[in-house]
């Protein structure tokens, strides 16, 4: 199943929204892949060392192959190239309500050539917080909801960083692959 998108036409503006992204999600309960052993705290650096986001390893063989899936689709669609998921480490990221600090500051990803968030929670309401935002080529923010299985992919070094969750007791829940890791 290939993706809907005009290559060109993301590379001017750096970003593009991928709807149903994961084909299969709807037959996986992708919460199960985050297991509380598995959790490690990544603090960000300077400037922003105030704030934490939460990660989690999975080494599920199904959480395998949905993102080598992604990976041959945004291959196929010329999104990216096939070098650029060479040792790739791709996480889960969980960001808790109640926990001002959990939120993503802005920044760039300097490290990689592009990256990929895809969101994995059900009836999530835009009033509950957890916005993905960009600044895109033109200068605009871009800003995005969660909204389950969809997918924001977006070439480095835009500025990214996302709201804080704003409802208490919810946990926003993504899928977060990094393409072209620089030397």
């Amino acid at each position: 199943a290939m993706y809907d998108i005009n290559v060109e036409e993301v590379k001017q503006r750096g970003w593009v929204r991928i709807p149903n992204i994961i084909p299969e999600l709807p037959d996986h309960d992708p919460h199960q892949w985050f297991q509380p052993e598995q959790m490690n705290y990544f603090d960000f650096p300077e400037p922003h060392t105030a704030y934490r986001l939460r990660q989690y390893s999975c080494a599920d063989e199904t959480f395998r192959k949905i993102y080598k899936g992604i990976n041959e689709r945004l291959i196929e669609c010329g999104l990216i190239e096939e070098s650029w998921t060479n040792h790739q480490n791709p996480g889960l990221h969980e960001l808790k309500g109640a926990f001002p600090n959990d939120q993503i500051p802005l920044h760039a990803d300097i490290k990689h050539k592009a990256a990929l968030t895809i969101f994995l929670n059900h009836d999530w309401e835009a009033e509950e917080g957890g916005w993905n935002l960009i600044i895109d080529n033109n200068g605009d923010t871009i800003c995005t909801p969660p909204t389950y299985n969809l997918g924001v992919f977006y070439y480095t070094p835009l500025m990214h960083a996302t709201t804080a969750v704003w409802s208490h007791d919810l946990r926003r829940r993504t899928m977060q692959l990094f393409y072209g890791e620089e030397a």
